[in-house]
Order: structure tokens, then C-alpha cells, then sequence
């Protein structure tokens, strides 16, 4: 059983490297050294979805919910600076800046944090529901 739910992780991980074009070699690469030198930042609002830190193969992004709030946490010295998380965000809110300055700070930077609201018609959390009380998925379906 354990196998299988191994291969259905790696299943998923392939996808995103292919659908999001991330882990594909640039003509300059990254040191390979990049491990504590990345800050995440979010600009704009974040959904509290968990698209980034369900992408994100070293587990340096962290969702946790606890009662009716959400926080997102980033472990600078867990990322490997693939650019899966980036590419995944939902609502495109989260950015990379370089952190060349503190190479080896592990502590975990929150990045947001805040209420959660859940949708009048899935019932899912979010952490942003329009004016009818709908997630973003729910109000486009209209």
C-alpha cells in the first residue's frame, strides 16, 4: 500500500515538473548551493488554497489550519529554489526575492496568515469569498 501511494506522489510531482515546465534546465543555471539564500513573498492575497505548499517537494512551504485561521509558513533553508510553488500559486500572489544576505536562517518566515471563510456552495475554506459568500471557483461558475 505504501508503494502505491509513493508512486501516486511521484505521479503527481511528474505532472506538475511537465505541466508547469519547472525543473527544466536553463541556459544559467542556479548554484546548486541555493538552500537558505531564497525569500518567498506574497503580494496581493492569499487564498490560504495550499496549491504552493502542496507543489513544493522539500516541503518548504508549510499551510496550517487551525479552528477558523490559516498561516502559511516558508523554511528558507528547506528550498531548493525549483519554482514549483511559484508556478502553482492560484492567485498568483506569491513571489521570489533573493536573499543573498542571511544564507542559513531556519527560521520559518510567515508569509500570510489570517481568518478562514467557507464557500456558500462547496463549503471549502478560503481565506476570500466574493460579495454572494462564493470561493473564486464556485462565483465563475456562476
Amino acid at each position: 500500500m505504501a508503494d502505491r501511494s509513493m508512486a501516486t506522489a511521484m505521479s503527481r510531482r511528474s505532472f506538475l515538473l511537465r505541466f508547469t515546465g519547472a525543473g527544466t534546465r536553463a541556459k544559467d543555471p542556479a548554484p546548486k548551493s541555493t538552500a537558505g539564500r531564497v525569500r518567498l513573498k506574497i503580494l496581493g492575497v492569499c487564498l490560504a488554497c495550499g496549491a504552493c505548499a502542496r507543489a513544493c517537494p522539500d516541503k518548504a512551504l508549510r499551510l496550517s489550519t487551525e479552528q477558523q485561521g490559516f498561516r502559511l509558513r516558508f523554511q528558507p533553508e528547506l528550498c531548493t529554489d525549483c519554482g514549483l510553488c511559484l508556478k502553482t500559486c492560484l492567485a498568483g500572489c506569491l513571489v521570489r526575492i533573493p536573499d543573498e544576505a542571511s544564507p542559513g536562517n531556519d527560521t520559518p518566515d510567515i508569509l500570510a496568515e489570517g481568518p478562514l471563510f467557507f464557500c456558500r456552495r462547496c463549503r471549502s475554506a478560503t481565506a476570500v469569498l466574493n460579495e454572494g459568500g462564493y470561493c473564486r471557483i464556485c462565483a465563475r461558475g456562476g
